[in-house]
């Protein structure tokens, strides 16, 4: 039987976000990567719902349906403010966090600003710092704010990064093959010119924060699971266990043979991990 969600939204502090939940007993809330939506969990919220727990799959801020956060400052933390918020208004509680890709360090951020959200961590192909530690701030997503380069770049980038996009989304997969028609479907939603703003953003918010973020990891304390595939040409697992050593009590799962994209390529054996490492799903 196809998994059943019921799609909703929440406002917190003026800022919309959209997401799914589906089945009942302990919550989960699922952060997808950059880029993404909240649909990415599917696969692994099926085999998790079957289990018996509640999962709770956002669209980031900027992502998919949810708004751009908005606040009265540029704030590299006002996503994790805002998500922390609406998972406890949603769960009624804390939940176990599981964070994808780059979706991992907003979970860890989540983690820090609101911990009385966070009952447990699963961490899947964490990408936690810039492959490049001098990589520097893009300039697009504060000069699209006027109008005159807005419209330059709303023609030009969605055109110049098609190339750079169809790779990345390529090795997300490899080694297994990603098929020509979700190729194809996924590079006209990744190079829409607002999702790639949304993109940008989050990576400079990585790039400026990422260093402050990792010297207070030891501050959480509740447990944290790694998952990670052994050819992972995204992100170095090495780098990334690494960093959440500091968390006391990393559990480290790997997966031979699979790369970045295990909630597509491998969910069977991500939503087992999570089962394993966090007990039974009801309260």
């Amino acid at each position: 039987m196809p998994l059943i969600v019921k799609t909703a939204s929440v406002t917190i502090d003026d800022n919309r976000l959209s997401y799914w939940e589906a089945g009942e007993g302990r919550p989960l809330a699922m952060l997808h990567g950059n880029p993404g939506t909240k649909d990415d969990f599917l696969k692994v919220a099926d085999g998790l719902v079957k289990q018996g727990w509640r999962c709770l799959s956002f669209d980031r801020p900027g992502h998919g349906n949810s708004e751009e956060a908005l606040g009265d400052s540029p704030d590299p933390w006002i996503d994790a403010d805002i998500l922390g918020q609406a998972i406890k208004k949603i769960a009624q509680g804390p939940a176990i966090l599981v964070g994808y890709s780059l979706g991992s360090f907003t979970a860890l951020k989540v983690a820090l600003k609101h911990p009385d959200a966070v009952s447990g961590l699963a961490l899947i192909s964490p990408f936690l710092q810039p492959r490049d530690p001098n990589e520097a701030i893009s300039s697009i997503p504060s000069l699209s704010k006027g109008y005159f380069f807005r419209s330059i770049f709303g023609i030009a980038l969605p055109f110049l990064a098609r190339g750079k996009m169809r790779q990345h989304l390529t090795n997300v997969y490899l080694p297994q093959a990603i098929s020509e028609s979700v190729l194809e479907e996924e590079l006209s939603r990744y190079t829409m010119f607002e999702i790639m703003l949304s993109t940008l953003h989050d990576k400079n918010e990585l790039i400026s924060i990422f260093e402050s973020v990792h010297q207070r990891l030891a501050e959480i304390k509740v447990p944290c699971l790694m998952i990670g595939g052994g050819k992972d040409l995204i992100s170095d697992m090495a780098v990334q266990e690494n960093v959440l050593s500091r968390i006391a009590g990393l559990e480290k799962g790997m997966i031979d043979g699979e790369g970045h994209g295990l909630p597509f390529t491998a969910a069977e054996k991500v939503f087992d991990a999570i089962g394993k490492k966090f007990g039974s799903p009801t309260r």
